[in-house]
């Protein structure tokens, strides 16, 4: 993958995006270098860290990261949620019998996450969010805003949040930007290889703080 400098803008196909209610799968060879760029070398092997992608599809990405932690000797735990009856009957086609792979069929923004002690509950945590715009309590907002607020309220300190979009989502939305700066540390934006790249989409992978704070500059 190759650091984001400068991209001219290209027209989305918003009617395209409608009728995959925002559902793009992402090539496995881009999951397994979004992974390549975490480094997991001080997870003990006896630790077991928690991973999820609540707006999973039919499952590959997650199941891929998974199978990735395994064969790193990291130990994991995988959630999965999905809104549509019929991807969720195919992931559970897929993966219902795979061990430590975890099933719901919610809606994103009224499940319940927690653990014992507090309701940060996941280290790695995958983002490919519908995009365009959603009703929240009568105002118009960017479904990828709410996505990313609701994914990082769930995340533990320090945890790495992995995000995909199309970059004219970035350049057109600067509160998601501030939002992300604002929670997060180590902060990149990396364009898909070329021959993933027709849909214009990045990555953006950042590391969640401590404590959060405001960096309009560098935003």
């Amino acid at each position: 993958m190759e650091n984001m400098r400068e991209m001219k803008m290209n027209f989305w196909r918003h009617k395209t995006n409608e009728a995959n209610r925002g559902f793009f799968p992402t090539d496995l060879k881009v999951v397994e270098m979004e992974m390549d760029l975490i480094d997991f070398s001080e997870v003990d092997e006896t630790d077991s860290i928690n991973i999820c992608d609540l707006s999973a599809g039919t499952g590959q990405q997650l199941a891929f990261m998974q199978d990735y932690l395994k064969s790193r000797n990291v130990v994991s735990q995988a959630y999965y949620n999905e809104v549509t009856q019929e991807r969720f009957d195919q992931a559970k086609d897929l993966y219902g019998e795979k061990q430590g792979f975890h099933m719901l069929k919610s809606d994103f923004f009224t499940m319940k996450v927690k653990t014992n002690s507090n309701k940060k509950a996941f280290t790695v945590i995958r983002n490919n969010p519908p995009y365009g715009f959603m009703d929240n309590k009568g105002s118009n907002v960017r479904m990828e805003d709410m996505y990313f607020v609701r994914n990082a309220e769930m995340q533990v300190d320090y945890g790495i949040q992995i995000i995909e979009l199309p970059i004219h989502q970035l350049i057109e939305n600067k509160n998601l930007i501030r939002k992300i700066f604002f929670r997060y540390d180590n902060v990149h934006i990396l364009m898909f290889p070329e021959q993933h790249f027709d849909k214009k989409q990045v990555c953006v992978i950042g590391s969640l703080k401590r404590e959060y704070s405001n960096d309009i500059d560098l935003a």
